[in-house]
């Protein structure tokens, strides 16, 4: 099983480190040789033969070019907070949504009826809820207006942008947690990263809005959030740090 998992996970993302470090993390695994090699040989394996098939590309594509600044400091502890709030959030979420359709409604067809118009409804208002979010993330790394996402509008206004962006957060809580009080199949690691990209982009961008001087990367912001939202979802901290420098070839964020 943690081979297997370690395998995925590099062949998915292309970060052998980081798959074997999530498996030593989420199955507190010994750090033995006993362990580590079988753990690398299915992580190398994993990622090499993503490369033979899928070739060079990423499914998070960005290259870290710029570095933190040490002015900016207080401002990634304040998104620490808030990231760790809006885990503790999903989490309550994810477990009153689950015993809702637990308690509530006893026959399978009902939830599934009742979940498939609730999603249908959410994405109606907001498509980009839609399936993983990479797309989503990429734009946001990117630096892209992702407001286009109500009836082909784009909104303009700083204060609208960080209104539905906020909106999409939290929406996109509601929308994992149905899918799963519904009886979809599915996980939280992708989820997680999309809700951490937008919830450290949300935070940059409030931030400009209110003192336009601090003049935060939004991008750098998004990439601090996944860490964040991760770390406190999965409570794999050191997965989501090595996750993110991996796909974004930026090692030197970490110092």
């Amino acid at each position: 099983l943690a081979c297997g998992t370690a395998a995925a996970l590099s062949a998915i993302f292309k970060v052998p480190i980081t798959g074997i470090i999530f498996v030593i993390e989420v199955f507190s695994l010994d750090l033995t040789m006993a362990s580590l090699i079988p753990l690398m040989l299915s992580s190398a394996t994993g990622v090499l033969v993503s490369y033979f098939f899928m070739g060079q590309t990423l499914t998070l594509d960005f290259d870290a070019t710029t570095s933190f600044q040490l002015k900016n400091i207080m401002y990634y502890i304040a998104l620490a907070f808030f990231t760790a709030m809006a885990s503790i959030h999903f989490t309550k979420i994810y477990s009153r949504v689950g015993r809702f359709f637990e308690r509530k409604i006893s026959s399978t067809y009902t939830r599934l009826l009742v979940g498939s118009l609730s999603l249908g409804a959410l994405l109606f208002f907001m498509p980009t809820l839609y399936g993983e979010g990479y797309g989503t993330i990429n734009a946001l790394l990117a630096g892209e207006n992702i407001t286009n996402f109500m009836w082909s509008q784009t909104w303009e206004s700083p204060v609208v942008v960080v209104v539905l962006m906020l909106a999409m957060l939290y929406l996109k809580m509601l929308a994992t947690t149905i899918t799963f009080g519904a009886g979809g199949i599915g996980g939280t690691f992708a989820p997680t990263l999309f809700m951490g990209a937008v919830a450290g982009a949300t935070f940059a961008m409030a931030v400009n809005l209110v003192y336009p001087a601090a003049g935060l990367p939004v991008h750098l912001f998004a990439l601090v959030g996944m860490t964040g939202l991760m770390a406190g979802v999965m409570q794999a901290p050191l997965t989501a740090v090595f996750l993110i420098v991996e796909t974004t070839g930026g090692y030197s964020l970490i110092a």
